[in-house]
């Protein structure tokens, strides 16, 4: 039976997803695989099944010229989704998993992972438009693909993320802050205020879930005034 992949990102934090006939096998970062191979001194092996491996029906010692390009397109990080200006990376002290009282949610490179649902970051360029927004089938295949971009919001840094042709209504800042000399992340609402406070365990989440935060006031939301 073939095993199959998807790829996600690029570079070392790209992100493998393998796939076994209809069965999900797991993933793995490129950096990951890498380490793993190194502690078993797998050089040679490596070299031998490499001759064996074929990427899009062709060899991987005569990959055609068309693969080359593909690969270099690839690079660009856009898709064909009207508006794409290129895949959103998140800073590397956001990423990992963050727990609230009640949830988590995960951030990884380029996507961010909630109620295992996930939906992959990008920039989105200025002149998408209107119509382009309302269109049926855009909607449809952005459904797991979000805007995303840095920005501040009542003095906080954070990722500004809204739906891919939203147009209205209320966006999402996730912002990093500190509290109780613990990293937070704080998720505040354009139009609300502050929604939640998620910490780097679901201890400190459950510890700090009612805590009112005098340095948080100001932003308003989830009973802190």
């Amino acid at each position: 039976m073939q095993t199959r992949y998807t790829l996600q990102g690029d570079g070392s934090s790209q992100k493998i997803f393998l796939y076994q006939g209809g069965h999900y096998l797991g993933a793995a970062t490129v950096e990951e695989i890498v380490q793993f191979l190194n502690k078993l001194n797998s050089d040679s092996e490596i070299s031998r099944l490499q001759k064996k491996v074929t990427i899009g029906g062709s060899s991987s010692s005569n990959a055609s010229a068309a693969d080359k390009s593909k690969a270099d397109d690839a690079k660009t990080n856009k898709s064909d989704i009207p508006g794409d200006a290129g895949i959103f990376t998140i800073p590397a002290n956001y990423r990992g998993v963050w727990y609230s009282d009640e949830s988590k949610m995960e951030l990884t490179a380029h996507s961010m992972v909630a109620d295992s649902d996930e939906t992959e970051l990008h920039h989105q360029s200025a002149n998408f438009s209107e119509k382009q927004r309302q269109n049926r089938d855009i909607q449809n295949k952005t459904m797991h693909i979000a805007a995303a971009n840095m920005t501040n919001i009542n003095g906080f840094s954070g990722i500004y993320i809204a739906g891919w042709c939203q147009n209205a209504g209320e966006k999402t800042v996730y912002a990093l802050h500190q509290e109780k000399g613990q990293p937070v992340l704080l998720i505040i609402g354009t139009g609300g205020g502050l929604h939640d406070i998620m910490w780097r365990s679901p201890q400190l989440a459950k510890k700090y879930a009612h805590t009112k935060f005098a340095d948080l006031r100001k932003l308003g939301g989830i009973e802190l005034n």
